[in-house]
Order: C-alpha cells, then structure tokens, then sequence
C-alpha cells in the first residue's frame, strides 16, 4: 500500500474532509493510516480493537491497570490519553515512545492492523 492510495473526499453535507482507501472511508485525522501495517508490536502489548461506543474505554483502562499491578497512583498522574494510544489518531512515532508494557486502542479493522498483531500482541 501507498500513500498514493488514499484519496481526499468531500462527503456531501457532512462538512469535513475525509479520506477515502479500498473503499473504506475514515476520518482525516487518521494521519499515519498505512504505517500501521508495519509497525512493530511487542509481546507484552494489548490492543483494544472494538467498535465505537462499545466500552472501549473501560476496558482499555482495566487492561492498563492489569498490566501496571494495579498501580492507580499512576493512573492518576497521568491522563488516560497518555497511558493508552488511539492508534487511530495518534502520529506512529508517539507509539513507540511510551514505555512497556503498552496499551493501544482502535476502531479499525484487521486489514489495517500490525501484520504480526494476532500472533505477537494481546487482542481484546
């Protein structure tokens, strides 16, 4: 895949740009789109893959507290946003700067995940 394959769409009546690939159409902020294909995932890594409005976000949080032993101190501190990517938004350079083990969210299907994310990865 190229970036060439992505397409700009204007969507009648909705008002913003959109980006249109294989038929899919998804939202412009979806930056790094196919990158994600090749990014490189780590055996201590979960992704939350699940549609919108489905409780991602609770069970995002319960997989990060899992993962840190239930240190909510930590939790806290930080903002959720900072403890767990929105891959769909997130630029791909910040993924691989936060630490381990990682927590990722997405509503994209599994054509645009990491190849190696259902052998490597943790999948919710």
């Amino acid at each position: 895949m190229t970036m060439s394959q992505l397409e700009l769409v204007d969507l009648e009546g909705f008002g913003k740009k959109l980006l249109r690939h294989n038929d899919k159409i998804f939202p412009s902020f979806v930056s790094d789109l196919l990158k994600l294909k090749s990014f490189k995932t780590n055996a201590d890594d979960t992704f939350v893959v699940a549609y919108p409005k489905s409780g991602t976000t609770w069970t995002e949080e319960i997989a990060w507290l899992i993962q840190n032993n239930l240190d909510f101190e930590k939790a806290n501190s930080m903002a959720h946003t900072e403890r767990v990517l929105f891959l769909d938004e997130v630029p791909m350079t910040k993924c691989d700067q936060i630490s381990t083990p990682r927590v990722f969210k997405t509503h994209l299907t599994f054509d645009y995940l990491p190849e190696n994310i259902e052998t490597k990865s943790k999948l919710i």
